[in-house]
């Protein structure tokens, strides 16, 4: 899994103090780094500076950051992972290798102590009633032709920011039989916490899946909804797709069917909505009827009483059995083999950017430096046109011999998958959800 290294904590005109991955991570030490956290924090992000050790480039401060009151915990702040060792708990790609690189400045911006603002597309604050409910049901967002500028964060994009922010585009061996929807909804709501649209926090509108009507998270689906009714604020909930029929895809087109949907109200579509959904997500709606888990991420309008919910715009994404985002059935099959042959790998997320824009599909982390995988997945003539300026880019960011390809195209089946690049041997430690 990903390593654990010493933090220092230097607070005005004292020296750095170093803290070891043990007092960090060991049970008998919890209280002690609590109340550590807990008097770093309270001294005000201007009075300490808390940084990484691991042997990356770059100054790799790090947040001190909240959840719920009394849990404590360190994370890198926005847009920095690159500047930790590709190893490091803390890591993430540059932002210039994932979609990230598609928006406008001032879409993701860093406020203070790590916390993010983003601008999204449609807002999470209601204006009146009237305005809202014709809003909803004339459905008028931008053609996706006329959204070159990316000066703001669409769903897709904002659910692809979570999933990053929360690191479960990332996977190592250690947290196979670890990852449930349970853990899943910890992390998206910790990563919600700290990031805001406007003056509003994601958390306080965030609807995650629970099957038990009596379970954690029905119980905080009822209380955003009653608080969303107060405060005139739309919703966002994160759900899985309920699993495919024909009969289920024709009944999206008035209701949207998800499952462990405990707490959340009834979701009523507007007229063409799903039809729509199913033309700009093909890839998500393939996966879906190949009984894939398909995460749909919805903005809600919800009606008086909170029972029911008019659906403002939606987008889906599909992932692996444990959580891992793909764009293709052929990238799935990368994924499960990534896994069962128990290698630590990230996905790079494309957020809102265009198909044009180049990144790898995978980065595996564990052979030292970060070695790109790309999954050529067509033979067509415009795709080898864009074959050529994949392989182009590969050559110029890494050189031959440090990036792996797989031509699925020629290969459907995966039979002739060529042999992933070594991994290098070192021991892990660490956590999951490694970046809060």
């Amino acid at each position: 899994m990903a390593q654990t290294y010493p933090v220092s904590i230097q607070y005005d005109n004292e020296p750095p103090k170093s803290y070891s991955p043990d007092f960090q991570t060991r049970e008998q030490f919890a209280a002690g780094w609590k109340a550590t956290l807990t008097k770093a924090r309270a001294a005000g992000a201007g009075n300490v500076v808390v940084k990484c050790s691991c042997p990356g480039k770059g100054d790799k401060q790090l947040a001190i950051r909240c959840y719920e009151s009394d849990y404590y915990f360190l994370a890198r702040y926005p847009l920095t992972g690159a500047q930790h060792a590709n190893d490091c708990r803390y890591y993430a790609p540059d932002p210039s290798k994932s979609g990230l690189r598609g928006y406008q400045k001032g879409v993701v911006e860093e406020g203070p102590n790590g916390l993010v603002k983003i601008r999204l597309e449609i807002g999470l604050k209601k204006r009146t009633a009237a305005k809202d409910d014709a809003a909803s049901a004339n459905h008028s967002l931008p053609n996706d032709k006329e959204r070159k500028s990316k000066s703001a964060m669409r769903l897709l994009g904002l659910l692809h920011f979570l999933w990053d922010a929360a690191g479960i585009n990332a996977w190592w061996p250690a947290m196979e039989g670890k990852r449930l929807q349970g853990s899943v909804n910890r992390f998206l709501d910790r990563a919600a916490a700290q990031i805001s649209a406007g003056k509003i926090k994601l958390d306080s509108v965030l609807l995650l899946a629970d099957r038990n009507p009596n379970g954690e998270w029905a119980r905080r689906n009822r209380e955003r909804v009653t608080e969303a009714l107060s405060e005139g604020t739309r919703l966002l909930a994160i759900l899985p797709l309920a699993q495919h029929t024909p009969e289920r895809a024709e009944e999206n087109e008035t209701t949207l069917r998800v499952s462990s949907f405990a707490g959340v109200p009834w979701m009523n579509m507007p007229e063409g909505l799903w039809a729509r959904a199913c033309k700009r997500f093909p890839r998500a709606i393939t996966a879906w009827k190949h009984a894939q888990r398909t995460i749909a991420i919805i903005e809600l309008d919800v009606r008086a009483g909170g029972n029911s919910a008019s659906v403002v715009d939606l987008a889906l994404m599909p992932v692996s059995k444990n959580w891992i985002p793909f764009d293709s059935m052929y990238e799935l099959m990368i994924v499960e083999k990534l896994t069962a042959e128990g290698r630590g790998f990230l996905k790079p997320l494309r957020f809102d950017a265009d198909e044009d824009v180049v990144f790898p599909d995978f980065v595996l982390r564990d052979t030292g430096d970060d070695t790109p995988l790309e999954v050529f997945g067509r033979s067509d003539e415009a795709y080898e046109v864009r074959k050529e300026i994949k392989t182009a880019y590969y050559q110029q960011e890494f050189g031959t011999g440090n990036w792996w390809c797989w031509n699925a195209a020629a290969d459907p089946q995966g039979a002739d998958i060529p042999p992933l690049p070594a991994p290098r041997k070192k021991s892990f430690n660490g956590c999951e959800n490694n970046r809060g």
